[in-house]
């Protein structure tokens, strides 16, 4: 009696530790699908958007820019509304290109 315990007990720990894996694999799938697209944000910077949706993307391509976002974030710079959300953006792209692109709107840039 003690071993089918044993078993049963061992069987029950093993099947709950599947469940578990099988929705934290979910939960990760579910939380990449909702990851924003790099060219969808670019597009929102680049259209007639309001200042805060254009906010919002400059935040978001601080996560998952890439050397790809900085032109459109780059031509944010000068806009008084915007220029802090989109350097935002550019320091945290891990690329020479948004170095660049903070060097060069010194020159053109105030505050």
């Amino acid at each position: 009696m003690t071993l089918l315990k044993s078993r049963l007990c061992t069987g029950s720990i093993l099947v709950w530790a599947l469940v578990a894996d099988a929705l934290l694999a979910g939960a990760l799938c579910a939380a990449e699908t909702k990851a924003p697209r790099e060219p969808d944000l670019i597009q929102i910077l680049q259209s007639a958007a309001p200042p805060a949706d254009k906010a919002l993307a400059c935040k978001q391509l601080a996560i998952y820019g890439s050397k790809a976002a900085v032109p459109a974030l780059a031509a944010l710079l000068p806009d008084r509304e915007l220029s802090s959300w989109a350097r935002i953006g550019l320091e945290a792209i891990p690329d020479q290109a948004a170095i660049d692109a903070l060097r060069e709107a010194m020159d053109k840039v105030e505050g």
